[in-house]
């Protein structure tokens, strides 16, 4: 059994027959050079173009792009990048302002440099004080008016004619809703204290108080 073996690349053509693939694979190992002249010799023939040029948008030649590693002894630290491409019919920024080199102090406030006489910083000075918070506003006084003392004194004269000691009289000052229930008669005069006129009205009208 024989195999014919075809070498092709236009246009240029070359074959042989082998009795085997092994002995193939040998043929070619031992005329690889050979083969690749023949490469060679078919490019020329077929005489293939450079690739163009690349051109940015403003019609300008672009310098081609270094492929692989970058060569050996460069700095990365200080390889520059590449000029941004300029943007069609936008208009180009303001230059950056330069930086004032021109002074000494490194922009330092005046209060935090150092005396160059004795090299020393200045003494910093503690901020003031916060004011003293507000006094607490005082408590409201409580309630007073001319009916309270005018009724206590109404109700300790009836309270000299009943045996309860008064109780009665805490009761019903509590059913009119100015005491608490089952205030004693001490604690009932203590509550009226506290009471303004208009809510002793009603009450003093009862009494005959005015």
């Amino acid at each position: 059994m024989t195999f014919k073996i075809i070498i092709q690349q236009m246009p240029i053509s070359a074959e042989f027959e082998v009795g085997s693939l092994s002995e193939a694979v040998g043929i070619l190992q031992e005329q690889e050079s050979e083969i690749r002249k023949l490469g060679q010799i078919a490019d020329d023939l077929n005489g293939t173009p450079e690739a163009p040029e690349a051109t940015n948008a403003a019609g300008e030649t672009a310098p081609p792009k270094r492929r692989g590693r970058p060569a050996k002894g460069a700095d990365p630290a200080t390889a520059q990048a590449p000029a941004p491409l300029p943007i069609p019919g936008a208009t180009p920024p303001p230059p950056a302002p330069a930086a004032d080199m021109t002074s000494t102090d490194g922009g330092i406030p005046p209060g935090l440099r150092r005396d160059p006489a004795t090299n020393t910083a200045p003494a910093m000075v503690a901020p003031p004080l916060a004011p003293p918070p507000p006094p607490p506003a005082p408590a409201a006084a409580p309630p007073s008016g001319i009916l309270a003392g005018k009724i206590i004194a109404n109700l300790d004269a009836r309270k000299a004619g009943v045996a309860d000691g008064g109780k009665s009289l805490a009761d019903w000052l509590a059913s009119a809703g100015l005491v608490v229930a089952g205030s004693t008669y001490d604690e009932a005069i203590n509550a009226i204290r506290l009471i303004s006129d208009d809510k002793l009205a009603t009450v003093a009208k009862t009494l005959e108080v005015a």
